[in-house]
């Protein structure tokens, strides 16, 4: 009886049952399916809907809530490609000028800038077209105050009609105290589904206040007070039961419940910035004594999805930083006046840098930076600022740099930055007796629609 040789069959699937697929596959899931097998690459940059999820991996993001009917997959994949290239390089599309009345400082929350006079707020909104915002339809609030209580900072949740305010006052020989007030963002009243209007913090010290931020996710808020003597409070709370655990800035701690989720996003956003790439950030800065012999900070990036909620709600996990480090990237950061405070924005970090030898009379010469996260990047650049790479940290940073045209700030100091995934923000120094705040807004060119793949 002759041998029988054994034999391995392949079938080729047709492109067809292929596609259908692909198109189940989420971003994530099709680039690594592209990177394996060439064939699948190819179908993925024949086809716009496909080609649209295999650049939403690459960008770190996500499909939006926005309906697929009025938007196809060519426009959102032109505005995608658009940020794609313009962000890395700062190239941004519009400049707006604004011009602030008052000498409160220029804050940002929920795509809203803000500004306090000595009787009234006011709350412009930003410009998006990745959420399909044209300067057109952005809203303008401007709320009367009590006289001569300062404002301290504002906070906005546009997707809760949410507006949260802090006012500094002392009782008692200087004791110093927030008044926290939560209202409604289109009539400045007591929001609906908070219990009362107003809620009154005593610090329990006569420390002068130096700095209040607050920011809002859902039902939770987090009010942070700094003080002159270089300590810090957090209050985080419920602001619909005003339930409150205050926190002292001795330790790092971290949420039960993830910070940002799917429902954070507006429901007419094309695309937005995945959780699972976000990056966290932590500054430690050098104490006084010690500042003097190393004027250095470091600055801590780890994957936001790094810390996750423990598998029970009562329980209290300790994380030593010998595990933790080696998810960690440190970078060795200049303490120095000239380095502006970095702001993070999903996987990016942007931060200013004023150039010490640029004299007034000249124009003050200011430089932008950016450290973009980008995920799947193939190459560490390794330089001498970053002093520390955890063996298993998925963080490969991506460096660039812009000089912003003078034209654009006048010549005058930036005094803070702010960003957005939308937006960047440049607080300009007083000048003439009034001062300005110059809005830089990323867009890509109009496209029309097509129904095609």
């Amino acid at each position: 009886m002759p041998h029988r040789l054994t034999s391995v069959r392949r079938y080729k699937i047709s492109d067809d049952v292929l596609l259908a697929i692909l198109h189940y596959l989420d971003p994530v899931s099709l680039y690594r399916t592209c990177k394996l097998y060439h064939r699948i690459y190819v179908l993925v940059m024949e086809f716009q809907s496909l080609y649209y999820k295999y650049e939403l991996a690459r960008a770190g993001m996500k499909d939006g809530p926005a309906s697929h009917t009025d938007t196809s997959p060519r426009i959102r994949l032109h505005l995608l490609t658009a940020y794609r290239k313009d962000w890395p390089k700062l190239l941004w599309a519009h400049e707006n000028r604004l011009q602030i009345s008052s000498p409160s400082p220029v804050r940002m929350s929920g795509g809203f800038i803000s500004y306090a006079g000595n009787q009234v707020i006011d709350l412009k909104e930003m410009p998006s077209s990745r959420i399909g915002r044209s300067p057109a339809q952005t809203r303008h609030y401007r709320y009367q105050i009590t006289p001569n209580l300062p404002m301290e900072c504002i906070a906005v949740d546009p997707l809760q009609s949410l507006v949260v305010t802090s006012e500094v006052f002392n009782i008692n020989g200087g004791v110093a105290c927030i008044r926290i007030g939560v209202r409604r963002l289109e009539t400045f009243g007591q929001h609906p589904w908070s219990s009362t209007v107003f809620y009154d913090f005593n610090t329990q010290t006569s420390d002068i206040i130096t700095e209040v931020n607050a920011s809002v996710c859902g039902s939770k808020m987090n009010i942070s007070v700094r003080f002159a003597t270089g300590g810090c409070k957090h209050l985080l709370m419920d602001w619909r039961t005003f339930h409150v655990v205050c926190l002292d800035d001795s330790d790092v701690h971290f949420l039960s419940e993830p910070p940002l989720n799917d429902s954070s996003v507006p429901p007419t956003a094309f695309f937005f910035s995945d959780p699972a790439t976000r990056v966290l950030q932590l500054i430690a800065k050098p104490s006084e004594p010690q500042r003097t012999r190393s004027p250095i900070n470091n600055w801590l990036f780890i994957n936001e999805s790094y810390f996750r909620p423990p598998s029970r709600r009562d329980q209290r996990t300790t994380i030593p930083w010998s595990s933790w480090e080696q998810y960690c990237l440190i970078r060795d950061v200049s303490a120095s006046k000239y380095i502006g405070i970095p702001r993070l924005v999903g996987n990016r970090v942007l931060y200013t840098e004023t150039d010490p030898s640029s004299r007034p009379r000249d124009g003050i010469r200011t430089r932008l930076h950016l450290i973009d996260f980008v995920p799947y990047r193939d190459t560490f650049d390794s330089t001498h600022s970053w002093s520390h790479r955890g063996q298993r940290s998925p963080l490969i940073p991506n460096e660039s740099f812009r000089e912003i045209p003078l034209s654009t700030t006048s010549g005058l100091v930036v005094e803070e930055m702010n960003a957005t995934e939308d937006n960047i923000v440049l607080q300009l120094a007083a000048h003439h007796g009034g001062r300005s705040a110059v809005v830089l807004t990323f867009d890509a060119p109009s496209v029309k629609s097509s129904r095609h793949h």
